[in-house]
């Protein structure tokens, strides 16, 4: 790995000479912060940004509700975890639904364990959106879970979708880790 070196201000004030040892520093210098040197500065902020709440979708696929996380359920029913694997704010677009009348559900969401929201009851109607806009560190746990408020509820099911701003967006290439069972996927 390249060193970095800090360079001083007499090394480049009005007048002194560029000298060899200048342009190495320099050529160095670019090295090092992108190998991530100790004694670089940290410019991975820079780099990637962490996310800001938004629309632009990061999780959740094409589907029109996003992923499927708990289908077909008729009593109260967990969907998988997630491993977060960005620092930052996120947008969930939580969809409950049923495919009968009977019986009252909501959607649930989760972080580590805690309850972070509710939303989206419904009891004659079969289908409701919400949005919960939450911050997230590296290696937080989310997952949903269909509550089941009143009995009778048949073909329950929660859908999510992830999103946040267009430009921190751009360089996610994966937002969370699915862990089924202890088995990371």
């Amino acid at each position: 790995m390249t060193t970095y070196r800090a360079i001083s201000d007499t090394e480049v004030a009005v007048d002194a000479p560029i000298t060899q040892q200048l342009m190495q520093a320099l050529k160095d210098n670019i090295h090092a912060i992108r190998q991530g040197d100790s004694s670089a500065p940290d410019l991975s902020w820079v780099i990637h940004p962490n996310p800001v709440a938004g629309n632009m979708r990061i999780y959740g696929g094409t589907e029109t509700y996003g992923v499927a996380e708990v289908v077909d359920a008729t009593a109260d029913t967990f969907g998988p975890n997630h491993t977060m694997l960005r620092t930052g704010e996120f947008r969930f677009r939580i969809t409950i639904s049923k495919t009968s009348s009977g019986g009252v559900c909501r959607a649930v969401l989760y972080k580590n364990g805690s309850i972070i929201s509710t939303g989206g009851s419904i009891g004659s109607t079969n289908l409701a959106t919400y949005t919960h806009d939450q911050a997230f560190e590296y290696g937080d746990v989310w997952k949903v879970k269909m509550d089941e408020t009143s009995g009778g509820v048949l073909g329950g099911a929660v859908r999510v979708a992830i999103g946040c701003n267009t430009y921190a967006a751009s360089t996610i290439s994966e937002i969370c880790r699915l862990n089924i069972n202890g088995n990371t996927i």
